[in-house]
């Protein structure tokens, strides 16, 4: 893979939060800028429906893969990290919101670790560029910690589809051609976060009742 990537080659890589990344791997991502974290994102402000694991992504760094992409979520979903490395380009496709934080996947000497701080979680990657100064031509890199957003279960709804064919049109070098929808049938949806969810639910249930009320008794005591 490496002698591939060294001759300009494309590659792109969804590793699962259970999948345990071998050390020539790793190496090979380090000298891309890239290092795979452990542990499973949990965004309890930007995620799918109910589920904090489920990350949904509506802001994308600026990149040809990301123009125009809706909505998209990535079930369950590893943090990635930006490390140094020089002739590379790297820009942040995806990531979680600000108050995201990150869970063992596994027990430590029989413990679950405590969840860590609240960030940003970087959740897709693309690098551009030369391994080593030897190396003939610039390769190019997608990854993401997560690989369930592009099976058959999820790949139909929101704009995970446009997500993966993007991403796939850059690594062939084709990103000005334009990509093909699925042809799969999928029924209309109105799909919101959990953030969205929440403001729906104040502004429709607390807020608009509670107005009305407020109207209604401030016209009762004047009336008295």
């Amino acid at each position: 893979m490496r002698r591939y990537l060294e001759r300009g080659g494309s590659a792109m890589f969804l590793i699962e939060p259970d999948y345990e990344l071998d050390d020539s791997l790793a190496a090979l991502l380090a000298g891309a800028g890239i290092k795979v974290g452990e542990g499973v994102i949990v965004d309890p402000k930007e995620h799918y429906f109910t589920d904090e694991q489920m990350i949904a992504v509506s802001h994308y760094g600026v990149h040809p893969i990301t123009r125009g992409l809706a909505l998209s979520f990535f079930p369950g979903a590893r943090p990635l990290e930006i490390v140094q490395a020089a002739g590379v380009k790297l820009t942040q496709l995806a990531a979680s919101s600000s108050e995201a934080y990150i869970i063992a996947n596994r027990l430590e000497n029989g413990f679950n670790p405590p969840p860590s701080a609240r960030a940003t979680r970087i959740v897709a990657l693309a690098a551009e560029g030369k391994l080593n100064e030897a190396a003939r031509s610039p390769f190019r890199m997608v990854v993401a910690g997560d690989a369930d957003f592009v099976s058959n279960s999820f790949f139909p709804y929101l704009a995970n589809s446009d997500f993966v064919l993007a991403a796939i049109a850059w690594l062939t070098h084709e990103e000005r051609g334009p990509t093909m929808k699925p042809p799969v049938e999928v029924l209309p949806t109105v799909t919101l976060t959990g953030d969205q969810m929440r403001g729906i639910f104040i502004v429709t249930v607390l807020l608009i009742p509670g107005l009305i009320a407020f109207a209604g008794g401030a016209m009762w005591w004047s009336r008295r």
